[in-house]
């Protein structure tokens, strides 16, 4: 719970740097296939992170986001 607490922290912390590094590059051009988890983390973080994961399926070409059942990190 303490590390999930301290990760989600940063991640606040850090999200005008990322977001301004988003703006500014994109990925290459291949296929991109992001894995999220359903279990494994309060109910609110793991919504918050399977959003994030979504949206970066979402910024490639050929990005896509795949839920996997009773899977955790």
């Amino acid at each position: 719970m303490r590390t999930s607490t301290v990760e989600s922290q940063l991640l606040r912390t850090h999200i005008p740097a990322v977001r301004r590094l988003r703006a500014c590059s994109q990925l290459p051009d291949v296929p991109v296939i992001v894995l999220s988890a359903t279990r494994g983390l309060p109910k609110g973080l793991r919504t918050r992170w399977t959003s994030l994961q979504a949206q970066i399926a979402a910024t490639t070409v050929r990005g896509e986001h795949v839920v996997v059942p009773d899977a955790a990190h």
